[in-house]
């Protein structure tokens, strides 16, 4: 009874240095419908979306008029938040929004059009 436990006790340590904190992710396909991982295994993602524009962060409550610090202040806050709560998250999909691409001062033909891009400030605030 003890080699079994031994046994058992081994390799569950083999099994959990399978992974480690900074280890390199493997790449993940696409097959149908599912997300998986280079052994065919499904592999489901946890996590959420985040925009960098006033409108979509409380409506500029918080932020308005491209300031940065107070942008990263309110989204690392957010990001905080859901972490303290005890999600576990494996992914954070990030939006560049066009409002950091676009001259302030510009006045688009319509929403978000290419007559007011910027690929100056784009490069910059990405």
């Amino acid at each position: 009874m003890l080699r079994l436990y031994i046994c058992l006790f081994i390799s569950l340590c083999a099994y959990s240095n399978y992974a480690w904190q900074g280890m390199p992710t493997p790449k993940l396909h696409i097959d149908v419908r599912y997300l998986k991982n280079p052994h065919g295994n499904i592999v489901t993602l946890h996590g959420f979306a985040q925009t960098y524009r006033p409108w979509f962060n409380k409506r500029g409550k918080f932020w308005t008029n491209y300031n940065i610090n107070d942008c990263f202040e309110y989204n690392n806050g957010v990001t905080d938040d859901i972490i303290d709560v005890g999600s576990k998250i494996n992914f954070l999909q990030l939006h560049m929004d066009p409002y950091w691409g676009n001259t302030p001062e510009c006045t688009s033909d319509g929403h978000e059009l290419p007559n007011c891009f910027d690929k100056r400030r784009f490069k910059k605030y990405l």
